[in-house]
């Protein structure tokens, strides 16, 4: 009998690999939550919601995913040549986010994560953090952007996070389109 046992087997702890493993399994668990969940952000009546309303819906799956303390997300303007800065939080942040917009509108990111249809990593104005930039777009057309600063400079971003906020945002700009779409039905049959 071993005597690190009261039945004479062996104690055995979890390895670093099997830590490892749980710990990926419980992640992907929640990940697959969170994708089953995608049309939670999606108001019970599409004529009633407005961008705003998908944002703040969105915005807590996007923590979920990423340590974003601050965020903003972006509108194409009605004349589709620039966009507007529409949500922005924490609320007091309004200037701090403009400022990173401006930032990395003037060093070309901006109009490169628009032609892209995934994640833009890079680093922060502020120094030590970095900035994450999606493109909010549908087959059809851009409708938006997303702007997130880590709170951390990461310069690795897991592959399988980088495709989740992919596909939370793909959702949220399929929300914001239908939206558009009602609100312009809307207005014709008027």
């Amino acid at each position: 009998m071993s005597a690190g046992s009261p039945q004479g087997g062996s104690t055995t702890r979890p390895s670093g690999i099997a830590k490892s493993m749980v710990s990926a399994n419980l992640w992907l668990m929640d990940v697959l939550d969170m994708v089953a969940s995608l049309g939670d952000f999606r108001p019970d009546n599409p004529r009633e919601a407005t961008d705003q309303s998908i944002f703040i819906a969105v915005r807590p799956t996007l923590r979920r995913l990423m340590d974003f303390p601050d965020l903003a997300f972006l509108s194409v303007d009605p004349d589709g040549l620039g966009f507007t800065l529409d949500h922005w939080h924490p609320q007091g942040d309004r200037a701090l986010l403009q400022r990173e917009i401006d930032h990395q509108i003037g060093a070309g990111v901006f109009a490169w994560a628009v032609q892209r249809n995934r994640p833009v990593v890079v680093p922060a104005r502020q120094p030590g953090r970095t900035v994450l930039l999606h493109a909010l777009a549908t087959r059809t057309r851009v409708m938006g952007m997303f702007l997130g600063i880590m709170a951390e400079e990461q310069v690795d971003i897991q592959e399988a996070s980088q495709k989740l906020i992919s596909i939370v945002l793909q959702h949220c700009a399929s929300a914001m389109e239908t939206a558009a779409l009602y609100r312009e039905m809307s207005r014709y049959n008027e």
